[in-house]
């Protein structure tokens, strides 16, 4: 869960989520020459302009992988994208958005006194992901009894 909670100054810098996979490595490979992977976030509270919303760089998921620096702490600065094209995704609790690894997205710092809360989920296709995570139960079957 992705929380944004009220007033909290939190913003996530413009990247692609395909350097989050391991891009490049032996964490992941573009099996299906899209990304391999899509992104599914699920609205929980109302994003607004207000309650700093996801932004997305129309089109980049056609760009493919750019290398875009990433530094959580400092907004992404490139030539390969201009962050005043960004448009909001503004969604209503239980709206849900997909997108591929290529996406250019981000998010500005919550300003108001409502928190935005999300789901998010990913999925890879198949091959794709070779890095193990850790944790109990992680890549492993589970059975209900």
């Amino acid at each position: 869960v992705h929380f944004k909670l009220l007033k909290d100054e939190v913003f996530y810098p413009f990247h692609q989520d395909s350097y989050h996979r391991g891009y490049g490595t032996g964490h992941w490979a573009d099996v299906n020459g899209r990304g391999s992977y899509v992104q599914m976030v699920t609205a929980i509270d109302e994003s607004t302009l207000e309650n700093g919303p996801l932004l997305f760089i129309p089109k980049s998921c056609k760009n493919g992988h750019l290398g875009l620096p990433y530094d959580e702490n400092t907004p992404t600065v490139s030539d390969k994208f201009n962050p005043a094209d960004a448009l909001p995704l503004l969604m209503k609790p239980g709206d849900v958005a997909v997108f591929g690894p290529y996406t250019i997205h981000g998010s500005m710092p919550n300003n108001s006194d409502k928190p935005r809360r999300a789901f998010i989920n990913g999925f890879a296709c198949p091959g794709a992901n070779g890095k193990a995570y850790p944790g109990d139960g992680a890549g492993r079957l589970v059975r209900l009894v």
